[in-house]
Parts: structure tokens; sequence; C-alpha cells
């Protein structure tokens, strides 16, 4: 019921959701002062959070610090959290990856400079609709593709929905492996890296966070940051949804 919950919930939250519910409001208003009001308001929030400059502020401030490679310890495991297929595309033989595959590729890269000799990945059906597609399956090909390494070196944890059960079903397969008292390398997005890290300190994991995925652009002023952005919906969308889960695995006792 939570997973539906969340899934409903997100939707509500999304700023283009309360744009596009002030739009309609100001077509079929029958009041013109409450449709002048709605059609200001979905104007302002428009500009607001379709805004470069300020989005980026946003994301700048609330990622994640990089961590430098050569300042990593020694750690045997790497958690690689999902998140990062598109869902709904038509079946074919490729990957069809979203912003977040960074998660993956990276943490391929770590494994290729033996900076880490064993990846959990982690990540089963975040669709609503299709229960069937466990992301870990199809991370696990595309790794031991690329990397053709042994099965037991890369672990799978397809049961996952959520964060919350990220953490959940790791910290059983590290107690199915003895290893709940080393310290593994928790690998996402550097904006849920906040959630994610909260979540499994919780489970007792010992965790050391490698950011990955940066959306936030740092360094000089940008001139096309005064034009209107899609992409800074997307960031805020992003940053809302963190916030709200936050809040809402607090109250939960998820973290």
């Amino acid at each position: 019921m939570f997973f539906i919950a969340s899934k409903v919930l997100f939707f509500l939250i999304s700023p283009l959701s309360w744009i596009i519910t002030l739009l309609i409001f100001a077509v079929f208003s029958r009041k013109d002062k409450l449709k002048k009001y709605a059609l200001w308001a979905s104007c302002l929030l428009l500009l607001i959070f379709a805004n470069p400059m300020l989005s980026n502020y946003a994301m700048v401030q609330w990622e994640y610090a990089a961590t430098p490679k050569d300042q990593l310890p020694y750690v045997e495991t790497a958690v690689v959290l999902g998140g990062m297929l598109e869902t709904g595309k038509e079946p074919t033989d490729q990957y069809h990856f979203n912003g977040s595959a960074d998660r993956i590729n990276e943490a391929l890269l770590l494994y290729k400079e033996g900076i880490v000799q064993r990846l959990i990945l982690s990540g089963g059906s975040g669709s609503l609709m299709d229960q069937t597609l466990r992301e870990a399956h199809f991370l696990g090909a595309y790794s031991q593709t690329l990397t053709g390494a042994y099965s037991q070196e890369i672990i799978l944890e397809a049961n996952s929905r959520n964060t919350y059960e990220n953490a959940v079903e790791t910290a059983r397969i590290l107690d199915s492996l003895d290893l709940k008292e080393q310290k593994v390398l928790l690998i996402t997005s550097a904006s849920h890296m906040a959630r994610a890290l909260r979540c499994f300190k919780k489970q007792g994991i010992l965790v050391i966070p490698f950011a990955v995925d940066f959306r936030g652009q740092q360094g000089d002023w940008n001139p096309f940051w005064i034009l209107p952005s899609y992409a800074s919906l997307e960031d805020w969308n992003i940053l809302i949804k963190e916030w709200v889960g936050l809040l809402t695995y607090r109250l939960t006792g998820y973290i």
C-alpha cells in the first residue's frame, strides 16, 4: 500500500501537475476573478520552476558532495541502487537507460579499476503496472557483458521497489554472506544520497557514500540561465520528491 501511495503522492507534488491543474481550472472556471487568479498563479509557478538559475542553485546546495576515487578506502563490496532503466519501452535487445545511468557505469569503472571486488545490484520493479520487470536482472546481464565478471562477484537483489526496501534487502544479503560488519560503498545519484544514506544506516549497514549523476552545475554564470527550461522543471521534481520522501520516511520510521 505504501508503494502505491508514494507513486500517487509523487505525481501530486510535481510542479508541472500544479501548473496544469491551475490552467485547467482557469479554462473551466465560470468566475472571472477566480479564472484570473488561477491563470496568474500558473504563470508565476511556471516562471519560478522553469528558471534554470533558481533550480541550479537549489540542486547544487542539495546534492551530496563528490568523493575523488583516490580518497576512497578499500572496500570489498559496493551497493548500486536501481532506478536507471526506462520502463514502458518496446522490448528490444537494447538497454534503455535514463539520466541516472551513471550509477551502474561508475560502479563498473570502480570494479574494473579494482577499487571494489563485488557489486550488489539492488532494484526490483518500480512500476505500478508491470511487476515482472526486475531491474537487477537487466543490470546484472549488462554488468557481466561489459566486465566479464563471475556470477559470485555480481549479486542481484531484485525484490526491492523503493529506497527503504533497497536497504532492507541489501541488509539480508550482507547478513547471509556474513558481511554485515564490513563497510560497503553506497552508489546512487547525488540528489538521492541523503535519503539513501539514512535508510541504510537505519538497517545497521556501515556505508561509505559515493555520489554520482550530478545535475547541478557549479561555476560561472551561464547566460542561458535566464531562459525557461523544461530541465529545470525536472530538477524541481527530483528535489521535491526527495524532500517529501525524507519527511515521509521519517514519519513512517524508515529512517
